[in-house]
């Protein structure tokens, strides 16, 4: 074997050589280099791995976790390696092989290929296939989303969700077994911890707006603001959303969706896409995804035109989904519920915009390195695009009567 397989860790080489020994691959050459870009990814190291033989060349990713001890505690680095291999190595494949007991033509298939894990601490690993090489395109954070991008995730999102109450319906005890093991990560994180942060994000987020001309919303925050994760921890456990309870993939950004497209001259209509990261998956009602999203990766031009059609169109394909794996959105998810969860279950969307909105939309440089830092800078320098987006989204909020 040649190639600098050695800048990997013990645990990492021994998980790249176990793909090798399932694919009988003995003589290669691998080279390994930086997967990702200060800001494109928080809790892990991103490398890319290309495997050459004589009539094939192979790439793959490898996520491994970060080794600093006050980071991964702070961060729950272990908790979120297991989450991210049990919904990969569990959850994904009861959905595949439910689909494919039902038959279905067209089956949710939109996540990359999986080839193992390791979780031995502090040098927890997964191992996967490298989508861009299949001609799949990771977006510009800072980009908005046109009409079909946005269109085709929420589509998908309400595909991906309509399996988990195809399956409460039709295998419950499959069903129940799934959902003891994707419980909210939340509930974990040391709210000393996190309350600090939320403090010093909301308190930014208070700048946007004018406390006289939009006292409605400013005033909701600062409510908000004095006990806002209790108010998190309590709206994403699943005994909040009951019965309509799915597995969610609570990491709705744009650096977690590659695209592909079938013109590569023409990228303005995806013809794919696939989920990535799912360290934060967990049980839920699906307004985790579907709001989180729409309020990171569009403007208020956008949500202004097109927002109650975009709803429309997720419960369109979450139901017709849902009746072709042969269960009736109308007892198991109506409309009128997700359009009452859009006003309870949304203050998640606020968490993670509060949170991630200026790290999307800063320059590299200006991007903190999370674990060399007690999180009393979290980065923030002036920017008038997160000025004017936060300040949109704050009074969308508002107009469209969501909890906080």
């Amino acid at each position: 074997m040649e190639g600098n397989l050695h800048v990997l860790n013990k645990t990492a080489r021994s998980l790249v050589n176990q793909f090798l020994n399932d694919f009988n691959i003995n003589k290669c050459k691998i080279n390994v280099t930086p997967g990702t870009s200060q800001g494109d990814n928080y809790i892990g190291l991103i490398y890319k791995i290309q495997i050459e033989t004589k009539s094939s060349t192979t790439c793959l990713i490898l996520k491994s976790a970060q080794e600093e001890e006050k980071f991964r505690k702070l961060c729950l680095i272990p908790v979120l390696f297991s989450r991210e291999t049990y919904i990969y190595e569990k959850v994904l494949f009861e959905f595949d092989r439910f689909q494919k007991d039902k038959g279905i033509e067209n089956p949710f298939l939109s996540y990359v290929k999986y080839f193992g894990s390791k979780l031995d601490p502090p040098n927890e690993c997964i191992l996967m296939l490298d989508m861009t090489n299949l001609g799949y395109k990771v977006l510009d954070r800072k980009d908005l989303l046109n009409y079909n991008h946005v269109i085709s995730i929420v589509k998908e999102y309400g595909r991906f969700h309509a399996l988990s109450l195809a399956l409460f319906d039709q295998k419950p005890s499959v069903f129940e077994e799934i959902s003891k093991n994707v419980e909210t990560i939340y509930s974990d994180f040391d709210a000393a911890n996190m309350d600090p942060i939320l403090d010093m994000c909301i308190a930014k987020a208070l700048q946007c707006i004018d406390p006289i001309v939009d006292k409605s919303i400013y005033e909701k925050c600062l409510r908000f603001k004095e006990h806002a994760f209790q108010v998190v921890q309590k709206i994403v456990r699943s005994e909040t959303s009951g019965k309509y309870s799915v597995v969610c993939h609570c990491d709705a950004w744009i650096n977690n969706i590659p695209f592909k497209y079938s013109d590569l001259t023409e990228t303005k209509n995806p013809s794919e896409l696939c989920f990535i990261d799912w360290q934060l998956a967990q049980l839920g009602s699906p307004v985790l995804d579907l709001t989180t999203f729409l309020f990171l990766s569009t403007n208020k031009e956008f949500r202004d035109i097109y927002y109650d059609d975009v709803i429309k169109e997720y419960y369109n394909s979450f139901s017709g989904f849902l009746k072709e794996l042969g269960s009736d959105p109308e007892e198991l998810f109506p409309f009128s519920v997700l359009q009452e969860h859009l006003k309870t279950f949304s203050v998640f969307a606020f968490f993670r915009v509060i949170q991630a909105l200026h790290l999307l939309l800063s320059d590299k440089e200006n991007i903190p390195d999370f674990k060399d830092t007690d999180f009393d800078d979290l980065g923030f320098k002036e920017n008038e695009t997160y000025n004017t987006r936060m300040r949109e989204i704050m009074l969308d909020f508002d107009r469209l009567g969501y909890e906080l």
